[in-house]
């Protein structure tokens, strides 16, 4: 079974299509460059990148070689970190060379735009084939919704049995092209028309603009996950450009600790008490940026029921670190509880 059969908590984008290193220095162009960005990634959260390659002018590429070439990295670098592959159009591919991409390399995991694939409104026997076929070869395919009339169309696809589902989804808030900045309440729209798909989808989120943040938690409070990096967004809150992806220095890439309150599940009041740091605690957290009283919680661990006021399913936590945001003005609390793997952290705020 691929490791991407269920979307992770956390999917990188580190660069997108159409964006260079004009647009930042931090934006990782090559094969190189894209996998020190993943591996960043992966220490922070994040359990797969959503991966765009180049060509050697900088192009944006389906080339299958190259992606094997980026596959094979990853595997050496970042074993634990499956690679999902964009099939992305961008103006320069059609759906014949999307499909043959995809048919070439087999990977664990592809993203595909509806509009795309599938442009028009009546039948596409070859789209059929295509999304059958991924079907049958174990290769989940995610499906990139821009509108909530996509949505409503993929579920009367899912519906006729033309897509084979429980399908995998990303809501698109904003645009690149025009510009339009993504705002939380965008999110409802996307929402109410996936109560049509005969199963509820296995879902994410991608926002546009300096409001990522802000729609990604609203996303994982609703029960569904965040794609997150300079593909979507290269501002801070403010406004202002982000300095970098990851927290360790100058390294390209990587959504830093900040993504870790996008992780799952529920959003919880939680006071910190004397279980906050237990004998032999990783240190790392100054007394003055401790939780205070009623800071908002995100539970990252979707498996576990947890529970209230320090107690998370029978264990206490412990504090991890003192983590930097994307926006390294912004700064997060991260605690990890020991037994079940989980994770909790408090919502950010401004470093003084």
């Amino acid at each position: 079974m691929s490791r991407l059969a269920t979307l992770p908590a956390i999917m990188l984008a580190p660069n997108g299509a159409r964006r260079t290193k004009a647009d930042h220095p931090a934006l990782p162009m090559s094969i190189a460059e894209t996998v020190v960005a993943a591996r960043a990634a992966f220490a922070e959260g994040a359990g797969a990148p959503h991966a765009h390659l180049r060509d050697a002018d900088g192009t944006h590429s389906l080339d299958a070689g190259r992606y094997r070439d980026l596959i094979a990295e990853m595997a050496r670098a970042v074993p634990d970190m499956p690679v999902q592959v964009t099939t992305e159009a961008a103006g320069r591919y059609g759906p014949e060379d999307q499909r043959a991409l995809v048919h070439a390399l087999c990977p664990e995991g592809v993203s595909v735009a509806l509009s795309e694939m599938w442009p028009g409104t009546g039948p596409d026997p070859a789209a059929r084939r295509f999304y059958q076929w991924a079907t049958e070869a174990g290769m989940p395919v995610q499906h990139i919704l821009y509108t909530p009339a996509e949505v409503t169309r993929l579920a009367s696809l899912v519906a006729r049995g033309d897509i084979p589902g429980p399908v995998q989804v990303l809501y698109v808030l904003g645009r690149y092209q025009p510009p339009i900045p993504a705002r939380p309440d965008m999110l409802a729209g996307f929402r109410a028309a996936a109560r049509a798909f005969p199963d509820p989808p296995d879902w994410a989120a991608c926002a546009f603009g300096p409001a990522e943040t802000d729609c990604l938690v609203a996303a994982v409070a609703a029960g569904g996950k965040a794609r997150i990096g300079f593909e979507n967004n290269l501002v801070g809150p403010d406004g202002r450009p982000r300095l970098r992806q990851c927290r360790k220095g100058a390294r390209p890439g990587g959504p830093a600790a900040r993504a870790r309150s996008l992780i799952t599940a529920n959003l919880k009041r939680r006071p910190p008490g004397p279980g906050d740091r237990p004998a032999g605690a990783r240190e790392g957290l100054p007394p003055d940026r401790r939780a205070t009283r009623g800071e908002t919680t995100i539970c990252l661990h979707a498996r576990c029921t947890g529970g209230a006021h320090g107690v998370h399913g029978g264990h206490p936590p412990f504090r991890l670190q003192n983590a930097w945001s994307l926006t390294a003005s912004i700064e997060t609390w991260v605690e990890v509880w020991p037994t079940c793997g989980s994770a909790e952290i408090t919502s950010p705020r401004t470093r003084r």
